[in-house]
């Protein structure tokens, strides 16, 4: 079971100087997990602006003395506010690299721009760059959640997306979703035709009933009992998550990433990348073992 013990929160101030509420509700998930699994909790704002940023903000004491509030309301163990002056996902990503941080939490920002981005340019950057796994919130998220959704392909990278969905569902508690969308072999969709159909679809079922031991075979898993289902789908893996989105309403989805291309950290898996832009709800990436990130 992957358990974070130090958790990197990315802070955003409004032009009063007071935290955003995105912000806030990150820092709140932050320091409720930390409370759960013992873990510290520093905190970053990024102070860089660009010269087309007009935004003026105001007094960040505001914004401190808001932090404490939540820091001294939460038993676990926090820093002071950072403040650096580097763009902000660079800021938290060289953060991650020169520190023990293994969990980096974010707020989706406030307000879209564009009705088919469901994510701003920080929270893309870290999903594709960032070393450690990257919790993004929905600024209206819930304390509770509801319901959380797993996908794996049934590789290494795979079971560690569903034992931190099953870590968070065991907090809550709530129902995990581990879906996982299968393939016909070449070879058997060829031989149809020549095996028949009994032959064809014991061959289908072994498939499914595989995934299905894989997957229950997840300690951390096994551990939920009723709690965890397993949805298989016959489908690309990206259909097959929007659907159970659609149908099971999960607040949060965790996603194993993949580098791929030969460029280590910079794109995520074909998979990952169709969904960061329409899925709606909160978002956690699990990076895979070798992931090498692009930022020194």
């Amino acid at each position: 079971m992957m358990t974070p013990n130090h958790i990197l929160v990315g802070t955003d101030f409004d032009e009063r100087g007071a935290l955003t509420e995105g912000s806030a509700n990150a820092a709140r998930h932050a320091l409720r997990l930390a409370e759960q699994c013992g873990a510290k909790v520093d905190f970053v704002h990024s102070t860089y602006r660009s010269a087309e940023d007009s935004t003026i903000h105001g007094d960040l004491n505001v914004g401190r003395a808001e932090l404490a509030k939540l820091q001294a309301e939460s038993a676990a163990v926090t820093s002071e506010l950072v403040l650096d002056d580097r763009r902000p996902a660079l800021a938290l990503i060289q953060h991650v690299g020169s520190g023990s941080h293994d969990l980096v939490v974010v707020a989706k920002r406030n307000h879209r721009r564009r009705d088919d981005r469901k994510l701003g340019s920080v929270s893309m950057m870290l999903l594709r760059m960032c070393p450690c796994p990257v919790w993004v919130i929905k600024p209206e998220q819930e304390m509770a959640h509801n319901a959380i959704a797993a996908a794996t392909d049934l590789s290494a990278v795979g079971d560690l997306a569903i034992q931190y969905g099953a870590l968070l569902a065991n907090y809550e508690p709530c129902k995990l979703f581990a879906v996982h969308a299968w393939q016909l072999p070449l070879e058997l969709q060829m031989s149809h035709s020549r095996i028949g159909d009994e032959e064809f679809r014991k061959g289908t079922q072994q498939i499914i009933d595989a995934a299905t031991r894989h997957i229950r075979a997840i300690p951390a898993f096994a551990e939920l009992g009723e709690r965890g289902k397993v949805l298989l789908a016959n489908s690309t893996p990206s259909a097959a998550i929007l659907e159970l989105v659609e149908k099971q309403n999960p607040d949060l989805v965790v996603l194993g990433t993949v580098s791929r291309g030969g460029i280590s950290g910079f794109l995520i898996g074909n998979t990952a990348e169709k969904l960061l832009y329409k899925l709606d709800c909160s978002l956690l990436a699990i990076k895979p073992d070798d992931f090498i990130s692009p930022v020194s």
